[in-house]
């Protein structure tokens, strides 16, 4: 079978193009290019500066976080040092309230050292020597602790004298 063109000489000129129409086009696509490249740009720097914002925030709640830690366990260490120390109060509390007990009327405590060598030094103040001397024989009956007497002084009619209880 034998091919027959058709066309014309006129229908090849059409197929040329035409630069000069498509120019402004071309523009058109380079500058959005470039934006879009500027905008890209942009953005990752905002990006990389929150980034370095959210890294040093994050030491900085870390640095506040490992202080606190410490604040926690130094919190812990003193309350296990208070649960000791209450325990002690709570034996001189009961050193006291038996203490109590054996004081006679007219008798103050001036004074109050507890050691758990010594057991405890008391400063006595009585009216009078009949209260002192009760005061003493109280102490020595004591069914808690065995009485030494120390010296004692006479001032302002007050009489002042030494007593050590030690636990029996």
């Amino acid at each position: 079978m034998v091919n027959i063109n058709l066309t014309t000489a006129d229908a090849e000129a059409k197929e040329k193009v035409d630069f000069a129409k498509s120019i402004p086009s071309l523009i058109v696509v380079l500058v959005l290019v470039v934006v879009i490249y500027a905008g890209i740009m942009i953005y990752e720097k905002n990006l990389n500066n929150n980034i370095q914002k959210l890294n040093s925030n994050y030491a900085s709640q870390a640095n506040q976080l490992e202080k606190s830690s410490k604040d926690i366990m130094n919190f812990q260490n003193r309350l296990m040092a208070a649960k000791s120390l209450l325990a002690k109060k709570d034996e001189i509390t009961a050193n006291l309230g038996e203490l109590e007990k054996d004081m006679m009327p007219g008798v103050y405590v001036e004074t109050y050292q507890y050691s758990a060598q010594n057991g405890l030094d008391l400063t006595c103040i009585a009216d009078n020597f009949d209260d002192m001397a009760k005061q003493i024989l109280s102490f020595k009956n004591s069914a808690n602790y065995t009485a030494t007497v120390g010296k004692s002084d006479m001032s302002n009619g007050k009489i002042e004298f030494n007593v050590n209880l030690k636990d029996k």
